[in-house]
C-alpha cells in the first residue's frame, strides 16, 4: 500500500533487531534468482515494500522468518520457473500463503 508519502512500514521486533515487514512476499527457486531481482526492482520502483530470502539474515531461523514473512505479508507473489516446479520449498511457501 502507498500514499503520497510513500509506502507504509510495519515495525516488528525480531531477533533483537527491528526490521520492516513487507507488503510483498516473493516466493522463488534460488536457481533462477534474475526474475525475482527484476520483479523487486519494478515494485520498489513502484514504491512497494517488498521482501525475499535475499534479506533473510545469518542468525535467523529460516523456516520460522520464512513462514512469519508469508503471514505477515499482504500479498505472495511466487515465481514459477522451471527450478521452482521442482522445488519442495516453493511449494511449501505457495501452500502457506493460500491459508
Amino acid at each position: 500500500m502507498t500514499s503520497q508519502s510513500g509506502p507504509r512500514h510495519f515495525r516488528a521486533r525480531a531477533i533483537g533487531a527491528e526490521i520492516i515487514l513487507a507488503d510483498i512476499f516473493i516466493s522463488y527457486a534460488q536457481k533462477a534468482p534474475e526474475p525475482t531481482k527484476t520483479l523487486a526492482a519494478d515494485l520498489a520502483r513502484l514504491r512497494y515494500e517488498y521482501w525475499f530470502d535475499e534479506r533473510l539474515l545469518p542468525v535467523e531461523v529460516f523456516g520460522q522468518v520464512i513462514n512469519e514473512r508469508i503471514d505477515k505479508a499482504k500479498a505472495v507473489i511466487t515465481i514459477w520457473s522451471g527450478p521452482a516446479l521442482k522445488s519442495k520449498w516453493v511449494y511449501a511457501e505457495a501452500l502457506r500463503a493460500d491459508d
